[in-house]
């Protein structure tokens, strides 16, 4: 069996491996949806009956992209960006990417065909060790919107579908599992994040993901980076070295203010200003994170 070859059967085995673990763990979800995306994105695609093999296919047209020297190459795509400043902070330490939101464009919205292929596209064109940085829209996942969102141990954390809010939701979700496995699987650095009280990383396929690839989960404070607030962050990463992250709860921003009260009738009520400002990381959270990522991508190209 020659390189290629070898390399196209180990990439379906480990799908198959994944596929298996999510109709374990995460009953089916993602052989039910990828499909679908897979074959939007890639409509020469939808004569692969088997979605591993679909998923390898993408993979090896990454590796083949690697090796065109007149293609751009990144060092970092930042999906759903918001104000852009960790883009902003890894370019100004010297590294090629992009920031990518539909608050920026709308050619940025994933949720269109055109706007995940560009997504797509970007991810294939990261560099092996690069960074993969995502922070998917957490409005209907957080416990402020719980009483409208619906979102319960009971239904697996997908809420009510028939709010548009939340069906969008669950879409960025899926998306965000696909990526977030492929660049595993491409040799990235991935790293997710969403807000402490999030349920996204609950929904299965992102759970399954996020198990098989063994991503670690540690939790820090925006407010400890210069925030207006406490602001507590999960993020989940596949390279130790993002542990330099973690930050214990600092004591009140000057703000004095919180992002979240609980009501008499333990229902939440959120702080709309600071919420806006608070989604947006700070220039020093976004100067650490350019630091890991240059040491952890110098130590793998040494």
């Amino acid at each position: 069996m020659g390189r290629c070859a070898a390399m196209s059967e180990f990439l379906v085995s480990t799908f198959d491996q994944f596929l298996q673990h999510d109709n374990c763990v995460g009953k089916g979800n993602a052989s039910r949806i990828w499909p679908g995306l897979l074959d939007t994105l890639y409509p020469n695609l939808k004569g692969v009956a088997q979605l591993s093999r679909k998923l390898a296919l993408v993979c090896e047209r990454a590796f083949a992209i690697r090796l065109r020297p007149h293609v751009k190459h990144l060092h970092f795509v930042e999906f759903w960006c918001g104000s852009g400043h960790l883009s902003r902070a890894l370019v100004s330490s010297g590294f090629d990417g992009a920031g990518l939101d539909v608050n920026l464009s709308e050619e940025h919205n994933c949720l269109m065909s055109s706007g995940l292929q560009l997504w797509m596209n970007l991810l294939m064109s990261i560099v092996e060790h690069g960074l993969c940085w995502m922070g998917p829209p957490c409005s209907s996942f957080v416990i402020l919107c719980l009483a409208q969102s619906q979102r319960w141990d009971w239904n697996d954390w997908w809420g009510d579908t028939s709010r548009e809010f939340v069906r969008t939701g669950n879409m960025h979700m899926q998306i965000a599992a696909l990526f977030f496995l492929l660049a595993c699987v491409l040799g990235l650095q991935v790293c997710l994040e969403q807000p402490l009280n999030s349920c996204m990383c609950q929904l299965p396929p992102m759970s399954s993901v996020l198990s098989f690839v063994r991503a670690n989960k540690m939790t820090t404070y925006l407010g400890a980076f210069g925030g207006p607030t406490q602001k507590p962050l999960q993020i989940w990463c596949t390279r130790g070295a993002y542990s330099q992250l973690i930050r214990q709860k600092p004591d009140a921003c000057d703000s004095g203010m919180s992002l979240v009260t609980r009501n008499g009738d333990g229902s939440f009520t959120g702080n709309k200003d600071l919420l806006v400002e608070s989604g947006a990381y700070t220039s020093e959270f976004g100067q650490h994170v350019s630091k890991i990522f240059a040491e952890e991508l110098q130590a793998k190209l040494n």
